[in-house]
């Protein structure tokens, strides 16, 4: 666990989208506990982190290279005592994976510079910060039954837009399988039909996010522009501070 005294704590941030890189990094240095430094690129970033072991150091960044970073850690090796906080998309796949590879806060976009403030202090400390729409995220986890591995793969091919004959052909199952699963599936997600439940399975991000204008096997698909909310967008107030700086 990482004990915050006198010594400011370290902070690395890096973030694949360039804008919530730069306005974490101007919010994070206004604070006087905070010794900020920002890497773009997850090995410069892990070569940085290892030259700096034994400081209080947290990480703050997003979804994909937390992911990357955690998976270099082991009880064994002292980056384990590194602290990750992510800074990513609203939706509960990513917030269940980041904390199931040990990320020790999940914030969204949309949360406020005080709050990323807070989490990287709570993290320092072995704290788990979770914003209110993580929070959520994971109760609405645990409320929802899970999808058996059969049925999270007819779904990923029903979200490319196959018929259930294609998916048995993929599969190498029986229509009338299919059929059952896709029953299974959608009374699980709380929808009655296929494209609501398309719809349904990305905001929760248990799909990709899907593309204007991508064809699919069997027929068209349903436009994302109006249902996809999983995609991370700078907030209003990162974009209100670099105005500001």
């Amino acid at each position: 666990m990482l004990r915050v005294h006198d010594q400011a704590i370290r902070v690395f941030v890096s973030h694949r989208n360039q804008l919530i890189q730069s306005g974490l990094s101007a919010a994070l240095d206004l604070a006087e506990q905070f010794s900020v430094q920002h890497y773009g690129s997850v090995p410069i970033l892990s070569h940085q982190v290892d030259r700096h072991l034994g400081w209080p150091t947290v990480v703050v960044c997003d979804h994909q290279s937390a992911l990357e970073l955690l998976a270099r850690k082991s009880p064994g090796n002292r980056r384990a005592e590194i602290t990750v906080v992510v800074v990513g998309g609203d939706n509960e796949r990513e917030v269940r994976e980041a904390l199931a590879h040990g990320a020790r806060g999940y914030l969204t976009t949309d949360c406020s510079f005080d709050e990323v403030a807070e989490a990287v202090r709570e993290a320092s400390l072995g704290k788990t910060h979770l914003c209110r729409r993580a929070g959520q995220r994971v109760a609405e986890s645990l409320a929802n039954d899970a999808l058996t591995p059969r049925e999270d793969d007819v779904l990923q091919l029903m979200a490319k837009g196959l018929s259930n004959k294609s998916v048995a052909r993929h599969l190498d199952l029986s229509v009338g399988t299919v059929k059952c699963h896709v029953r299974g599936l959608m009374a699980k997600l709380g929808v009655e039909n296929r494209t609501h439940a398309v719809v349904v399975a990305e905001r929760r991000g248990l799909i990709p996010p899907r593309q204007e204008g991508v064809a699919s096997v069997d027929g068209p698909m349903v436009s994302s522009a109006s249902t996809s909310q999983s995609t991370p967008v700078p907030s209003v107030r990162l974009q209100e501070h670099l105005a500001a700086a």
